[in-house]
């Protein structure tokens, strides 16, 4: 008498000897997408492994990191613009916007 063995169609174990979940076999994540969306958005690829606190700390680290240089840059040409409008004034030429 011969017993017939069935292997799992995920780890090719021994059906009996097998340990992965056999519920909730759709909620496994692709690598790739997860990938993609966090170069899509900083923080997305995380919220869709259902890491929601690690997603906010990653969007919020990349908020600072663009901002950061944007303020940067900003003051440097607001300053310029400032000392531009004070040299227009003194030639006598109305400036405004």
């Amino acid at each position: 008498m011969s017993a017939v063995m069935t292997f799992c169609g995920h780890c090719g174990s021994r059906e009996d000897l097998c340990a992965c979940p056999t519920e909730g076999v759709s909620d496994v994540k692709n690598p790739v997408c997860a990938a993609l969306l966090s170069l899509l958005c900083p923080g997305l690829g995380q919220l869709y492994n259902g890491e929601g606190v690690k997603a906010i700390v990653f969007f919020i680290g990349w908020l600072t990191i663009v901002a950061w240089p944007l303020a940067v840059m900003e003051a440097y040409y607001s300053a310029r613009v400032s000392n531009l409008e004070r040299r227009l004034r003194l030639m006598g030429a109305e400036v405004g916007i």
